[in-house]
């Protein structure tokens, strides 16, 4: 059985030289504020007027269309909630090596509002604003979908 692989900030960075793509799910207005260099933005749910959540009920669909089953691709959210989630999904969808960034683009934070466990900005990790072909309007026209 295919499980998702939780690692550190840490490890995330090196993930890349191993053949990983960092695909970030979060919404893209959180995408456009700084992610991982080189990461590709597919939302796993996007934000509502009212500040809440929805769904993307595309996520599968796009994904699929974007890597291959067997790619390498590390999961990269907000705090490490929905990206777990994403990640989850994705196995359920048949990818074989998923990782997910545990403490997400941000950090693990506890219920004082202190981090419990760096995240990638955090840490100082490598990071961009835009990436060439990397937001999700881009990848949608890219794959035909817009």
């Amino acid at each position: 059985m295919v499980t998702v692989k939780r690692v550190s900030a840490v490890q995330a960075s090196k993930m890349g030289g191993w053949g990983y793509v960092y695909l970030d799910i979060r919404a893209p207005e959180e995408y456009k504020r700084g992610h991982p260099v080189g990461a590709l933005n597919v939302p796993f749910k996007f934000f509502t007027v009212s500040g809440h959540f929805r769904d993307n009920d595309r996520f599968v669909e796009v994904v699929e269309k974007l890597f291959k089953k067997d790619q390498k691709i590390l999961v990269v959210g907000k705090t490490g909630k929905r990206s777990l989630e994403a990640a989850e999904v994705m196995v359920a969808a048949g990818f074989q090596d998923i990782a997910e960034l545990r403490p997400g683009y941000l950090g693990l934070v506890n219920a004082e509002g202190n981090y419990d466990e760096d995240g990638w900005s955090t840490l100082g990790l490598p990071s961009e604003k835009e990436t060439q072909y990397g937001s999700y309007k881009e990848i949608l026209e890219r794959l035909g979908l817009e």
